[in-house]
């Protein structure tokens, strides 16, 4: 059941991006959100901007809301109504609205069986501007922010989508906005996003599990062991 709440008591900030448009809280069971798996097709309205769940977080948001509910001065979850609602024919739930933001605190109270909680209902013109406002979400201090992983894949999809150009200054462009990620978090994610989609680059950069895959697969040995094959000492050098 929705439950349409009077914002009295909410004192979070609502998200601003454009091409997203607040329309009301609501009370829901969280259960009643889908929650989809990442890809790259956009047919599943996923999150690409949070790529894995840090379970010692979910773990400690739960233990917060079992203690002390929901706080009202953090910021809420995000939903969007589904065009129809989707049953999943495994437990023969039927899903009404699907989860924008907030997978973290989802899991944590889905994980101690919350059954009421204050959510967000937003609408977004497209998928780019959904896209948009799930990075804007991620965009602060350290707590849970986006991490590399989180962004090379919100780059991949991107591209994927035809947002962006496959090619450093798109992205780094496309990233500017997220102003509270460290700068070397950002480099990292571009770096790793143009591997992925194949961009053309100048000179590549490889990371130190680059080298260790390339190698194990090509049958060397590194950091000075013996290769008995070869007899010989194995080195990865700059």
């Amino acid at each position: 059941m929705t439950t349409v709440v009077k914002s009295t008591h909410i004192t979070s900030k609502l998200i601003q991006s454009e091409g997203a448009t607040f329309v009301d809280y609501i009370e829901i069971d969280p259960q009643d959100s889908y929650v989809s798996k990442t890809d790259l097709s956009g047919t599943t309205g996923n999150n690409p901007t949070r790529f894995a769940l840090d379970m010692g977080n979910v773990q400690a948001l739960a233990q917060s809301f079992k203690q002390s509910g929901q706080d009202l001065s953090c910021s809420t979850m995000v939903v969007e109504k589904l065009p129809k609602p989707i049953k999943d024919f495994d437990t023969n739930r039927v899903y009404s609205y699907r989860l924008v933001t907030g997978a973290h605190r989802h899991a944590a109270m889905t994980s101690i069986k919350m059954d009421k909680v204050i959510v967000a209902l937003y609408e977004f013109e497209n998928r780019e501007a959904q896209l948009r406002f799930q990075l804007v979400e991620n965009n602060h201090a350290p707590s849970k922010a986006s991490t590399a992983d989180d962004l090379c894949n919100a780059l991949c999809y991107a591209v994927h989508q035809g947002f962006i150009r496959k090619d450093r200054k798109a992205m780094e462009s496309y990233l500017a906005p997220m102003n509270k990620i460290h700068g070397n978090t950002k480099n990292k994610a571009i770096a790793m996003a143009l591997r992925e989609t194949g961009a053309y680059q100048d000179y590549h950069i490889y990371t130190p599990q680059d080298v260790k895959d390339w190698t194990a697969s090509n049958g060397f040995v590194t950091s000075g062991k013996l290769d008995n094959n070869r007899n010989q000492a194995g080195w990865s050098v700059k």
